[in-house]
């Protein structure tokens, strides 16, 4: 929410210019998510001192996953390139490296839970991405109702204006936030049930045969 607002509204910022007269109260926007993006850093760094990650595998990648973090990258290059030759520049080339260091981290992450199959890890890397974008856009999305309601707008009517691009910041802004409400519980389920199938698969004993 503190990082995804953010990012939100420097989007906004950019395409739009700054708050200036009786929008300056926007600039309240990024000053609020700034401060729960601080607060849900610390409180995460406690939470993880009180519980440290324990992973089985060790932090190391193979080639393989390399050329597949390259490919992805290619892939998201490719999907902006097709989608908006217009917007390629200024954001899809940005948003494409983003996803593919997204991409890096979740395999990472993926051999530090032990996947042992390079297709397992990939999947999971994919999901980690999904998972993390659907997470900003959301984020992002629950700041905008918040600030809506500082100007008295309906919260049902807004959203419906905000993610089927009724609202008058354009089109872009609703496919952002249609395709997050889709990819954050496709990327909870995919990095879920891969991550439970790991621990259960490690979790049963092995049997010992006497000849």
């Amino acid at each position: 929410m503190g990082v995804g607002g953010t990012g939100f509204f420097a989007a906004l910022a950019a395409q739009r210019g700054p708050p200036q007269g009786r929008e300056q109260i926007l600039w309240l926007w990024p000053s609020i998510t700034s401060v729960v993006a601080l607060i849900a850093t610390l409180r995460l760094r406690v939470l993880y001192r009180h519980e440290p990650f324990q992973g089985l595998g060790l932090w190391q990648l193979s080639m393989a996953d390399l050329l597949a973090t390259t490919f992805f990258t290619g892939m998201n290059l490719t999907f902006w390139q097709w989608v908006s030759t217009e917007w390629f520049l200024t954001a899809g080339i940005a948003t494409s490296l983003l996803a593919g260091m997204l991409f890096l981290t979740g395999t990472l992450i993926a051999a530090r839970l032990n996947f042992k199959r390079s297709t397992l890890k990939w999947l999971f890397a994919t999901g980690y991405v999904a998972r993390t974008y659907g997470a900003l856009s959301v984020g992002s999305l629950m700041v905008l109702l918040i600030v809506a309601a500082f100007f008295r707008e309906p919260p049902f009517r807004f959203f419906y204006q905000v993610v089927f691009g009724e609202y008058r910041w354009g089109v872009w802004p609703a496919y952002v936030f249609r395709s997050g409400l889709i990819c954050l519980p496709m990327g909870l389920a995919i990095c879920y049930f891969l991550r439970r199938s790991t621990v259960v698969a490690v979790a049963l004993p092995v049997r010992k045969t006497v000849a």
